[in-house]
């Protein structure tokens, strides 16, 4: 079985890492770590975005949760 950190890592870079983006005419609109807010409303993490609390460990751990669950395990 294929091992999740290593993809997790190449995807990350992939996306720009832990930056938070707001490109004109990206249809997903505040963007961090490539998950867009208007596709994930209720993510956990943008209550840390929300209140600039960017370094919180959490915010890192709702990353990888978001992945692992929505990608990784349903392959």
């Amino acid at each position: 079985m294929a091992d999740f950190a290593p993809a997790f890592e190449e995807m990350i870079r992939n996306e720009g890492g832990y930056i938070l983006h707001n490109v004109p005419d990206d249809r997903g609109g505040d963007t961090y770590a490539g998950v867009a807010r208007r596709f994930h409303p209720h993510w956990a993490g943008w209550q840390f975005i929300d209140s600039d609390d960017l370094q919180n460990p959490a915010l890192f751990d709702c990353v990888n949760t978001f992945y692992r669950e929505h990608f990784w395990q349903r392959l």
